[in-house]
């Protein structure tokens, strides 16, 4: 959670994060290194009216980076007119991934 940002600057700190843990190597008591990525969902309020919608869409978000070959993030968007549509159920569509 991110209290005052907005998408772009989330989606811009997740994948500065996504990074700088991309660039950790870690050795095993073997002498064996590893490396460790992760994966970002995305998402905002209010496009997202209330706590339940906005967690669904970031997770939403989530399984969409996942299934892109992991180590990416992905943003959750809205494409519907009436705003009381999308805090009863969103609908959301991923846009493709940088």
């Amino acid at each position: 959670m991110l209290p005052g940002s907005r998408l772009a600057g989330a989606r811009s700190l997740a994948e500065r994060m996504r990074k700088a843990v991309a660039e950790i190597e870690l050795m095993s008591p073997a002498g064996k290194t590893a490396s460790v990525t992760m994966s970002f969902g995305v998402a905002e309020f209010p496009t997202y009216a209330n706590a339940n919608a906005l967690v669904a869409a970031a997770d939403a978000a989530l399984y969409q980076a996942k299934r892109s070959g992991k180590n990416t993030v992905a943003t959750a968007t809205v494409q519907q007119a009436a705003p009381e549509s999308i805090a009863a159920e969103p609908k959301i569509t991923l846009p493709a991934l940088v």
